[in-house]
């Protein structure tokens, strides 16, 4: 597992993947509350040509945090399309719509809604825990073969946003927990399968305690910096720059893991 923060990307490499631009197709699958947002932002500052798809139950929601967050900036809110992406026929029709407007799909993000927490362990059962794994880990899988089936190919970059809730075995966690264990075990297989396809995929781990949402007017300020340093290691990481890297889990957390649970307050947030 890969330990980074902003700083290790470092200013350069990120003046570099912009100049490297082409103004690619970007599709980036978003939900309520996540962190799709921000890495939209981030891609859309970099010259690329950015879609957002979401399901259709989410569709007002997005459409007023995409207001929120680009209106506010004063930048061009990427492209919106709403469709269930684990439905074979309806991610088609939604896709076909994008490749009228852009030829080729390069990055693919997945920064679906990650899972409620379930009250206790009476409350569980199989089918909320199939819920979890259908909206939180399975995109990464159908949003491959979508863009596959209707764009002929597959994106150059793949990457999949997750977080520590395995790690932290909360009790009302469990079914987050499950989401993103097995996301990050998608990251590594899929990787590995679509090698001989030129394909690169791996996963951003941001701890659950980091601010997510675009739309929250708490901590403003840290949250502005949360989500620019989420954007930028995610455009780093499709800049061609660490291509060498696939199938990894890279964890935002400023270090964290090896100073400690204080070292982030001890370093101000720097990481």
């Amino acid at each position: 597992m890969v330990k980074m923060g902003c700083h290790e990307t470092g200013c350069e490499e990120l003046r570099m993947a912009k100049a490297n631009r082409t103004g690619r197709g970007v599709l980036i699958v978003v939900g309520v509350g996540s962190a799709g947002l921000a890495v939209s932002e981030a891609f859309v500052r970099a010259g690329d040509q950015v879609f957002l798809l979401c399901d259709p139950s989410a569709e007002r929601e997005v459409l007023e945090a995409i207001s929120e967050v680009f209106d506010a900036r004063d930048l061009v809110p990427p492209s919106l399309v709403c469709a269930d992406l684990n439905r074979s026929q309806a991610a088609d029709t939604a896709l076909a719509r994008v490749r009228e407007q852009c030829a080729s799909l390069d990055v693919l993000v997945i920064a679906s809604e990650r899972a409620r927490g379930v009250a206790g362990l009476a409350a569980q059962n199989l089918q909320g825990m199939s819920g979890a794994l259908e909206a939180g880990s399975w995109p990464l899988i159908a949003g491959l073969h979508a863009i596959h089936r209707v764009f002929g190919d597959y994106p150059r970059h793949a990457i999949a946003l997750s977080d520590d809730a395995s790690d932290l075995y909360e009790p009302a966690g469990a079914y987050r927990a499950i989401s993103s264990a097995v996301l990050e075990t998608f990251t590594r297989y899929m990787a590995t399968h679509l090698r001989e396809h030129g394909v690169l995929v791996n996963a951003v781990r941001v701890p659950p305690a980091w601010p997510t949402s675009a739309a929250s007017d708490e901590l403003e300020t840290d949250q502005h910096a949360a989500r620019a340093e989420l954007g930028q290691v995610v455009v780093v990481l499709c800049s061609g720059l660490l291509d060498a890297m696939s199938g990894q889990v890279v964890t935002m957390d400023h270090g964290r893991g090896f100073g400690g649970a204080g070292a982030l307050e001890r370093s101000g947030g720097a990481a």
